[in-house]
């Protein structure tokens, strides 16, 4: 199985690391492909990616993606040419990350159900019809309650 990995910035590179251990640790065999996009890639060349970024990525099986974001490049620059071009590009899905919650342990997402949406293509798809902000705006006021 092919890999794709793109780090990230910030804290990024550093969860990807400890989900690539975890993942080796099964013993299947990953052939891991490190692609340098991002913040960094984006001070260097002017861009969050190369321009070819989806014929790269297709040879791969997966793609790992750590956190993505710097406070020296803007929101909109990091989202539009890294994150969405990407979700957009190979038909990911909306950002959807999984709560488990543990017993004893307040929360404030407890009357939330097992999922909170995040921004994403197909946000629509998941969370209605409504804007990402207005999910965004939704999401916050539950979890503000």
């Amino acid at each position: 199985m092919r890999v794709a990995v793109l780090p990230g910035d910030g804290v990024g590179p550093e969860v990807v690391a400890e989900a690539r251990k975890v993942v080796d640790a099964t013993g299947v065999a990953i052939e891991w492909s490190e692609l340098p996009w991002g913040s960094a890639w984006w001070q260097e060349h002017g861009e969050m990616m190369p321009p070819d970024p989806i014929e790269t990525l297709r040879v791969h099986d997966a793609i790992l993606m750590g956190a993505v974001g710097d406070p020296a490049v803007s929101d909109p620059v990091t989202l539009w040419g890294l994150i969405l071009k990407l979700r957009q590009e190979l038909d990911l899905y909306a950002n959807v990350r999984p709560v488990r919650l543990l017993e004893g342990i307040p929360c404030p997402l407890a009357r939330q159900g097992p999922e909170v949406c995040r921004e994403g293509p197909r946000t629509r798809d998941v969370c209605g019809d409504a804007t990402t902000a207005e999910v965004g705006d939704a999401v916050a006021a539950r979890v503000a309650s």
